[in-house]
C-alpha cells in the first residue's frame, strides 16, 4: 500500500531474489538483505520502491509501515500476516505485555501505517531514561556459524534487546557494532558484518546470562497485553509469598529492594546500572511505580528485574497469570477483573444483581466480586439498601479524638500514626466531618485574607514613592499570596500605571528623507564611477553607504532611492566587462601587447564565461584593423 496515493503496488516483479526470514532474525536485516541481494540501489530508491514513500528512516526494533510493505511485496512477503510479521521480526511482543489496552492499539496503529513520532515515548523508552535507540550489537561466534551455514549473517532480535549484554546460546559478551545515532546517512540500512577473529570471546557472568534469558523469553513468549490491575495483583501476592510484606499487608519496599540489589550484585556489569540505582530514599524509586502505579509505561527491564526475583522465570509468570483468570494467550478473561480502588467502574449485570441482594452480607459479596468491603459498603448505601451494622472495635472517645485531630488541621497520614487505625477508617470518619471541615476551611482562609491585605496596605504606605518593586520586595510572599488568591482587590490597591510610559515617537517625514538620501547616494555612485580600480556598484555596496538595515526596511517608502538603486545596480556581467576594458587600456598605455591570457591574469575574473571571450575577440579584431 502507497502510504501516499493510497494504492497498492506489487513490487515482487522487479526482485530478482527474495531471501527467506531466518530464525530469530528482524525485518530490517531481512530488508538489508533483500536490498543488497537485488542491488536495489540509494536508499531514497529502494525505500520508496519497498514502502511507497522515500520519507522513511527503517528503524532496527520497532519498524513502521508495514503494511504498505507486505502489501507491496505481495507473495514475497517474509511472513503470511501483518501480525506475524511484527511478532516474529520485531521488539514490540517485548514491550506489550506491559502498555495499556489503549496504548497497545496506538502503537499497533503507528507499526502499521504511521511515521513512528512519540511511538518510542509510548512504550515508556524516553520517559524511564533508559534510552530510545539502541547500539547494533552481534555474537561473533553466531556471526562465523551463520556464515559458514548460511551464507550469511544477520542481525538477531536476542542481541538487540535492550540491557542484554550476551548471546545465551554461547554465553559469551556481545560486540558493539555501531549506534544508530552515529550513522550519517539514517535511511542505508547497515548489515551485519562479516567477521574474522583470533582470540577467545569474553565469557558472560552468570547475572548477565540470567537477565538474557529473561530478556529472551519474554520476547518470544507471545504474552499479549496483561490488565495493569492483575499484574499488579499477581506481583503483590508473589511478595506476600516471599515475606516481603509487613503484619497490616503493606509491601516493605525497603526489604523488597534490598533483596533485589542482592540477588543482582547490585546490578554489578548492567548497561543500566545507574539508572537503576538512581533514587532518593533507600528503595528503588521504579519498583513503587510498577506496583502503585501500575498502569504507567514502565521499561520492560524493570518488570524483568522483579519478575526473574519473584518468579525465576518468564515461563513461571505466564503459568501464574493462567491461575488468575487469563486465557492460553493471556487475553484479559470477558468477565474482566473489577479494580479495587474505582468505585465508578461500570460492571456486568451478575455483580448489580450482587450488590442489590441484601441478602447477601457485604463481606461475601467482596469476596465473590473480588472487591474490598468497604467498597461494597460504599455503594449499597449509595443504593439505599440497608446495611446490617458490623462490630466497631473504634470506641466513641476514639472517634471523638480523630475528629479533634481534623479539626486541629492534622492529615489523615499523621492522623493514621497518632491514632494506630487504618486509613480507611481514617477517611470513613472524614466523610463525616465535610461540611464542618468545608466550614473551617473558609474561615482559616478568611482569617488569612484579612491578614494579608492588612499586610499590603501597610507595605503600600510605607512606599508610596518608590514604587511597586519596592513594596514586592519588602514581603514577597504577601504580594505571591495575593496575586494567587486576590489578584482584583490587590490590583485595585497597588500603583496605577502611568497613562505614558514612553515619549510619543516623532513621524517621519519620508519624503524628504527620500530626497536627502538619494541626493546622498548620487553624489556616492558619481564619485565612484570616477574612480580607475573601482568596486562593482551593488546594492549592498549602496545599502552600506546609507545604513543597510534602516534602508532594507523602508525601501518602500522612498520610492525615488528605489528607482536610483534599482537603475544603477551593476551586474556581474557588466562589471567584468569594465574590468577587461581597463585592463586593455592599461595594456595599451605600457604598449604591451594585448593577449586574452594577459588579460585573464590582469582582470583576475575566475569564471571566463563565453560572452567575455566574444567580447575581447571583438575588441582584438577592432584593434587589429
Amino acid at each position: 500500500m502507497n502510504p501516499e496515493s493510497g494504492q497498492a503496488v506489487d513490487v515482487s516483479t522487479s526482485l530478482c531474489f527474495v531471501p527467506q526470514m531466518l530464525s530469530d532474525e528482524l525485518v530490517y536485516s531481512w530488508l538489508g538483505r533483500l536490498v543488497a541481494l537485488n542491488a536495489l540501489g540509494h536508499p531514497k530508491e529502494y525505500l520508496s520502491q519497498l514502502f511507497g514513500t522515500k520519507n522513511i528512516v527503517p528503524c532496527i526494533d520497532l519498524p513502521t509501515h508495514l503494511d504498505a510493505l507486505h502489501n507491496r511485496l505481495g507473495v514475497n512477503s517474509p511472513y503470511s500476516s501483518i501480525e506475524q510479521l511484527i511478532d516474529l521480526g520485531t521488539l514490540y511482543p517485548y514491550h506489550r505485555p506491559f502498555l495499556t489496552q489503549e496504548r497497545h492499539e496506538q502503537v499497533h496503529n503507528i507499526l502499521i501505517s504511521n511515521d513512528g513520532k512519540a511511538l518510542k515515548v509510548l512504550i515508556g523508552r524516553v520517559a524511564n531514561r533508559f534510552g530510545a535507540s539502541h547500539p547494533l550489537r552481534y555474537c561473533p561466534i553466531c556471526t562465523m556459524e551463520d556464515t559458514q551455514t548460511l551464507g550469511t549473517p544477520y542481525w538477531k532480535r536476542s542481541h538487540q534487546l535492550p540491557g542484554v549484554k550476551c548471546c545465551i546460546k554461547h554465553k559469551c559478551e556481545l560486540t558493539t557494532y555501531i549506534s544508530p545515532h552515529l550513522v550519517t546517512d539514517k535511511r542505508r540500512i547497515i548489515l551485519a558484518p562479516y567477521v574474522n577473529f583470533d582470540s577467545k570471546p569474553i565469557a558472560a557472568s552468570e547475572k548477565q546470562i540470567l537477565f538474557a534469558e529473561l530478556s529472551s523469553g519474554l520476547l518470544n513468549s507471545k504474552l499479549a497485553v496483561i490488565d495493569p490491575s492483575i499484574r499488579k495483583n499477581l506481583y503483590v501476592e508473589a511478595i506476600r509469598l516471599a515475606g516481603l510484606s509487613t503484619k497490616g499487608s503493606y509491601i516493605d519496599y525497603k526489604n523488597l529492594s534490598q533483596s533485589i540489589c542482592n540477588n543482582y550484585d547490585y546490578f554489578e556489569d548492567f548497561i543500566h546500572r545507574d539508572r537503576l540505582l538512581a533514587s532518593s530514599e533507600s528503595s528503588l524509586n521504579w519498583l513503587r511505580t510498577l506496583i502503585q502505579r501500575p498502569e504507567r509505561a514502565s521499561h520492560p527491564i524493570c518488570h524483568l528485574l522483579l519478575i526473574g526475583f519473584l518468579f525465576k522465570s518468564v515461563k513461571t509468570f505466564k503459568e501464574a497469570l493462567r491461575h488468575l483468570h487469563i486465557d492460553a494467550e493471556h487475553n484479559i478473561n470477558p468477565s474482566k477483573a473489577i479494580n479495587n480502588s474505582d468505585l465508578k467502574l461500570d460492571i456486568n449485570e451478575q455483580a448489580k444483581i450482587i450488590i442489590h441482594d441484601s441478602s447477601i452480607s457485604c463481606r461475601t459479596a467482596a469476596n465473590i466480586l473480588n472487591l474490598s468491603v468497604t467498597t461494597i459498603v460504599c455503594r449499597r448505601r449509595a443504593l439505599g439498601l440497608p446495611i446490617s451494622e458490623r462490630r466497631k472495635s473504634l470506641s466513641i472517645i476514639k472517634i471523638n479524638a480523630i475528629k479533634d485531630d481534623f479539626l486541629s488541621g492534622l492529615t489523615p497520614s499523621a492522623i493514621v500514626l497518632r491514632q494506630g487505625i487504618s486509613i480507611s477508617t481514617v477517611y470513613r470518619i472524614r466523610a463525616q466531618l465535610t461540611d464542618t471541615l468545608k466550614a473551617q476551611k473558609l474561615q482559616i482562609f478568611n482569617k488569612e485574607l484579612k491578614t494579608r491585605r492588612k499586610q499590603w496596605l501597610l507595605i503600600k504606605s510605607q512606599h508610596l514613592e518608590d514604587g511597586m518593586t519596592m513594596a514586592r520586595s519588602e514581603n514577597p510572599s504577601t504580594y505571591a499570596w495575593l496575586y494567587k488568591h486576590d489578584c482584583m482587590w490587590l490590583r485595585e490597591n497597588s500603583w496605577k500605571p502611568s497613562k505614558q510610559l514612553f515619549p510619543k515617537k516623532l513621524r517621519i517625514d519620508w519624503t524628504t528623507r527620500d530626497q536627502n538620501l538619494l541626493r546622498t547616494l548620487t553624489d556616492y555612485v558619481s564619485s565612484i564611477m570616477q574612480t580607475t580600480h573601482r568596486p562593482r556598484i551593488s546594492k549592498s555596496l549602496m545599502f552600506r553607504k546609507l545604513g543597510e538595515s534602516m534602508i532594507r526596511a523602508n525601501l518602500k517608502k522612498m520610492p525615488l532611492l528605489e528607482k536610483f538603486i534599482q537603475q544603477h545596480t551593476e551586474s556581474i556581467e557588466s562589471y567584468q566587462r569594465h574590468r577587461i576594458d581597463q585592463a586593455i587600456h592599461d595594456l595599451k598605455s605600457q604598449s604591451n601587447c594585448v593577449k586574452i591570457w594577459k588579460l585573464k591574469r590582469i582582470t583576475g575574473i575566475r569564471n571566463w564565461s563565453s560572452d567575455n571571450e566574444f567580447y575581447v575577440n571583438q575588441i582584438l579584431k577592432g584593434l587589429d584593423h
